[in-house]
């Protein structure tokens, strides 16, 4: 078993999600989040080789949003992931700077950001691998322009060579399926988003449509996927339907007994029946309606 501890500010609620709905992809890896709004997280502390709460009101936040642990050991951790924590990508008119002084304006930002305070700590309490990712980029709208996509990868680099690497953590680009016009994110990434679930069972609150700055449920699988698989060299389980939430998988294997008992193939169209579900042996209490993951 491979046990991650993820931690990040709101930027870290579509993770959340997403592991919910394809954890069943990757038996072998377990995830705990240790997450806070906006700047939470730099209240803690390093103390006995451990990041502790300084304070009760972070304690308590920690310990119901991560299931009952309240101090991170990194002992107890064979990876890191890092999400948003104030780490952003930066548009700067190079027409008015040299490229020395962007390129030092990007590192500073980097060393100021809570990314990078939190990547330094746990470096320095452990040699597992530290994974951050920056704040996801605006969702694009009917104003946004398109940017060079030249400006992204200035950002990425000199925050991955000089800021990340030499403390040892790993700096990973966001999805390249998800970004449009260069330095944007597509907006279908975006619509649905959601915070910081309460950790008491309610989900978190929608941020609405307003919101640009805040992914979905779909964005997070991509990010899982970018970490465990592509970053982590995490093996998921093989075949679609491990991919898949429970209510679909159900569905499916429907679906495959009713081909085996009427032997119809991909090839040959079925009827359609007038006939009631209990009728079909389909209860309906069971196998309730998919879940829109757009919306």
């Amino acid at each position: 078993m491979m046990r991650i501890a993820v931690l990040g500010n709101s930027h870290v609620a579509c993770v959340r999600s997403a592991w919910d709905a394809v954890r069943d992809r990757y038996p072998g890896v377990h995830l705990t989040f240790f997450a806070a709004g906006r700047r939470g997280l730099a209240d803690l502390l390093a103390s006995n080789g451990r990041l502790v709460p300084g304070n009760s009101r972070l304690r308590e936040i920690l310990t119901r949003r991560s299931g009952g642990v309240a101090e991170i050991d990194p002992t107890k951790y064979d990876a890191f992931i890092l999400v948003g924590l104030g780490l952003s990508m930066r548009r700067i008119r190079r027409s008015n700077y040299s490229r020395a002084v962007c390129r030092q304006s990007i590192i500073d930002a980097g060393k100021s950001s809570l990314s990078y305070s939190i990547a330094e700590q746990l470096q320095a309490l452990s040699t597992a691998p530290v994974v951050v990712y920056a704040n996801p980029l605006l969702a694009a709208d009917e104003s946004s322009q398109f940017v060079s996509p030249s400006v992204y990868e200035t950002n990425l680099t000199t925050l991955r060579h000089d800021v990340f690497a030499p403390i040892g953590s790993v700096l990973v680009e966001q999805p390249s399926s998800t970004v449009v016009k260069g330095f944007w994110t597509r907006p279908e990434y975006c619509i649905g988003s959601a915070g910081l679930e309460a950790g008491d069972g309610r989900p978190g609150r929608a941020h609405g449509g307003q919101d640009r700055a805040h992914m979905n449920e779909k964005y997070g699988v991509l990010l899982i996927q970018s970490a465990l698989e592509g970053t982590l060299g995490c093996r998921p389980k093989r075949g679609l339907a491990d991919a898949l939430p429970p209510w679909l998988r159900r569905v499916g294997s429907l679906r495959r007994q009713g081909h085996r008992k009427t032997g119809f193939s991909n090839s040959q169209p079925v009827r359609p029946t007038s006939r009631p579900p209990q009728q079909l042996g389909i209860d309906l209490d069971e196998h309730p309606a998919p879940r829109d993951l757009s919306a």
